[in-house]
């Protein structure tokens, strides 16, 4: 059995998150897939904007628009800096003796080996490395895996900004999160 996390604050979830998710379910088919918001992340100096309820009804939206994944609301729930170690291990306790890959960018591997318990994580999991800028990455490591996507220059930060100065974001996020983020007037101000 192979189980695939994928964290991020998801505020809020894009097509460039779904594109993600959707090649990393077909290169890698695991049992289980996944999708892990962060309460608050240990290498980013703000949480998310959107409170916690509003992003995990758009995760659920764009999980129900992918027709794989399942949400997992531990790192929320613990309420405190989300560390992908306490995740991991949480993930060992519910199914034990799985393989266990975790999804990161680019940016999050440069950054990697100043992860909580990084040596651990390169024990008890595998680091899918998603190269979106089209770069080579080389890796000496056989727990660290790249795939290559097509490169989507769409971020979270961009899509909040757009909304805040009342310009669209079709095609840029789905429907179903669109009409979450308008009843709960998210990013506006």
């Amino acid at each position: 059995m192979s189980i695939v996390l994928f964290g991020g604050s998801f505020d809020p979830i894009h097509i460039g998150h779904m594109i993600i998710a959707n090649e990393v379910n077909e290169k890698y088919r695991p049992d289980y897939f996944y999708f892990v918001p962060t309460k608050k992340s240990p290498l980013k100096n703000h949480g998310p904007i959107a409170d916690d309820t509003s992003r995990v009804e758009m995760i659920q939206a764009a999980i129900k628009h992918l027709g794989f994944g399942h949400l997992l609301d531990f790192e929320i729930l613990r309420n405190e800096v989300s560390y992908t170690y306490h995740t991991v291990q949480h993930i060992q306790q519910v199914h034990p003796n799985q393989s266990i890959y975790v999804v990161i960018g680019e940016d999050q591997y440069e950054q990697l080996e100043q992860w909580y318990q990084y040596q651990w994580l390169i024990e008890n999991c595998t680091f899918i490395i998603v190269n979106r800028v089209n770069q080579h990455v080389s890796v000496d490591i056989d727990k660290i895996q790249v795939i290559n996507i097509p490169q989507v220059l769409i971020s979270s930060t961009v899509i909040r900004k757009r909304i805040s100065r009342h310009q669209t974001c079709r095609l840029w996020v789905i429907d179903e999160v669109i009409e979450i983020i308008k009843r709960g007037q998210l990013y506006e101000s």
